[in-house]
C-alpha cells in the first residue's frame, strides 16, 4: 500500500519501481556514510599554532590518500543522527611508564590518529602529567571509541596496559560542539561592543555553564562562546560572552575578575573588553569632514570611561591629559584576542 502511493506520480510497474526505491536508498545511504573533506588554505594570518593544529589533523596512512579536516556543519542534519564532537579527545590517568606508540597501538582499533600531549616535542617520552591527547582523522572514530568504553556517571572510560600496569582504567573525555556556544535570549543582537573576553578558560567548562556563571554575577547575558580550534574544534581556552546591556558589560570590566565554579572547575579568570581588528576611528567618525578620510584605529581604549578606538592622531588629542593606557591593535596578527569562529556580530563603525 505504502509503495502504491509513493509511485502514484511515477506511474511505473511495481518490480521496478521497488528496485528503483532500493536503488536511491543505498545511494543515499552510501553517501551519508562517506566522510566529508574539506580541503581549505591555511590565511595567511594564520598563528603557527593553528599551522601545527591543522598538521595534525591531517594524518598520513600507508594505505590511504591524506585525510583532511573535516568543517563543522559541512553535511546535512540528516548526516548527524548522532552527536557531534571535535576530533581531538582527552585520554586522562595514563600510565607513567606508557610510551606514545603503546598508546597508539592501543587505539588503533578506532580509527587512524596521532597522539599529542603539551610540549611534547621537547624530549618527552612519556606523557608528563598522565594524560595525552588522541588527534582523530574522521569523527567517526569518536563514535567508535565510546562505543567501546564502559560509561560511569555520565563519563567513559577505557582500559589501556603498559609495561607496569595491566588493564588500567583511563578516562577518555571527549568535546561535544553543542557544547561551544550558548543562547540564553536567542532574538537578542550580538554586539561586540558589549562583548567581554575570558581567559584561561578551564578546557571542561561549557558554554551554559559559563553562561550560567555570568548571568548570575552581572545578569543579562545573552550569548556565551567556547573559542576553539579553526581544525580540531577543540577548546582553546579562552571564551567571550555578550550582554545585552551596557550596564552588564560594564559591571563585567569593572569586577575584573569571576570565579568559575562547578563540579569540576574552581578557578579564577580575568575579564577584558574584546577588540576587534580593522574598526574605523571613533573620533574621526564622530568629527567626519568630507575632506579628511576616516582612519583606521590603532588604538583601543580599555578604560570603562571610555572603550573607544582611535587612530594615532585621535589618540593623541583625546588623551594627552589622561593616564588610560592603550591595547595596540596590530593588524597583521591576532592579538587583540580575534577568534577564528565569531557569531554573526553585528559589526558596525561607530
Amino acid at each position: 500500500m505504502e509503495n502504491s502511493k509513493e509511485n502514484s506520480s511515477l506511474n511505473l510497474p511495481e518490480p521496478q519501481f521497488v528496485s528503483l526505491k532500493q536503488s536511491l536508498e543505498d545511494s543515499l545511504a552510501k553517501f551519508y556514510s562517506a566522510p566529508a573533506c574539506y580541503t581549505g588554505m591555511v590565511p595567511d594570518d594564520s598563528s603557527q599554532k593553528d599551522k601545527e593544529n591543522k598538521e595534525n589533523c591531517v594524518i598520513k596512512n600507508e594505505t590511504t590518500k591524506p585525510m583532511c579536516a573535516v568543517p563543522f556543519r559541512v553535511l546535512p542534519s540528516a548526516r548527524y543522527k548522532l552527536n557531534t564532537y571535535s576530533k581531538k579527545v582527552f585520554v586522562g590517568g595514563l600510565p607513567p611508564d606508557i610510551s606514545a606508540d603503546e598508546i597508539s597501538t592501543q587505539f588503533s582499533s578506532f580509527g587512524n590518529h596521532k597522539v599529542d600531549w603539551p610540549h611534547k616535542t621537547q624530549l618527552d617520552l612519556f606523557p608528563p602529567k598522565g594524560y595525552a591527547f588522541l588527534l582523530f582523522a574522521h569523527e567517526e572514530s569518536i563514535h567508535r571509541l565510546l562505543e567501546a568504553c564502559e560509561e560511569d556517571d555520565k563519563k567513559y572510560f577505557f582500559q589501556v596496559s603498559s609495561v607496569s600496569i595491566k588493564n588500567k582504567k583511563v578516562q577518555v573525555r571527549p568535546w561535544l560542539l553543542d557544547y561551544c556556544d550558548c543562547f540564553l535570549k536567542p532574538s537578542e543582537p550580538l554586539d561586540p561592543r558589549k562583548t567581554v573576553f575570558v581567559g584561561g578558560v578551564p578546557r571542561l567548562l561549557k558554554a551554559q555553564e559559563l553562561a550560567k556563571i555570568m548571568n548570575v554575577n552581572f545578569d543579562f547575558v545573552c550569548y556565551a562562546g567556547i573559542d576553539v580550534d579553526p581544525w580540531l574544534k577543540y577548546p582553546k581556552g579562552s571564551a567571550r560572552v555578550c550582554f545585552c546591556n551596557q550596564e552588564s558589560y560594564i559591571k563585567a570590566l569593572q569586577t575584573r575578575f569571576v570565579l568559575l565554579k562547578t563540579t569540576e572547575i574552581n578557578k579564577q579568570v580575568e575579564l577584558k573588553p574584546f577588540v576587534l581588528c580593522n574598526q574605523s576611528c571613533d573620533m574621526c567618525c564622530i568629527n567626519f569632514d568630507s575632506k579628511a578620510p576616516i582612519k583606521e584605529s590603532i588604538y583601543f581604549c580599555s578604560n570603562v570611561s571610555c572603550l573607544k578606538y582611535f587612530c594615532v592622531n585621535c589618540w593623541s588629542i583625546s588623551h594627552a591629559v589622561t593616564k588610560h593606557r592603550p591595547i595596540v591593535i596590530n593588524q597583521s596578527t591576532t592579538v587583540t584576542q580575534q577568534v577564528e569562529r565569531v557569531p554573526p556580530f553585528q559589526v558596525r563603525n561607530y
